[in-house]
């Protein structure tokens, strides 16, 4: 992926990310967002489940694009897959992107590098 593609991609999730947060932030009680932190905070803990060939989906609470769209895991492991350095303080900035996946988008092969804690098994 070259810079104008990741700057885009990144710019895309960002946006759906932050318009997901000024949606939820005050219908959520303080108890609510506790339990869901903790929840998260195992995911994020916990060994990357997923092997190649697995299907999978962008979780709902993930500040990403692609929820309950199929991808396909085709790179998987406990090290960081991605390439492009974050921005600090950006979400990538906290996280280990381990799983490389491949999703289409209208009629275009999307590869994309997720953190294993924003992906859960597709149920189509």
């Amino acid at each position: 992926m070259d810079d104008v593609e990741t700057r885009l991609m990144a710019e895309h999730i960002l946006g759906d990310f932050l318009s997901r947060q000024r949606k939820s932030e005050s219908s959520i009680l303080p108890e609510a967002k506790i339990a869901r932190l903790k929840e998260a905070a195992a995911r994020f803990t916990d060994d990357n489940p997923f092997k190649v060939g697995d299907v999978v989906t962008i979780r709902q609470d993930a500040p990403m694009k692609g929820e309950g769209e199929p991808h396909l895991v085709i790179e998987s492991g406990s090290t960081n897959l991605g390439t492009a350095v974050p921005d600090e303080g950006n979400w990538t900035d906290g996280g280990i992107r381990n799983v490389r996946v491949l999703m289409l988008k209208d009629d275009l092969i999307m590869p994309y590098v997720l953190p294993h804690w924003a992906l859960e098994h597709y149920q189509g």
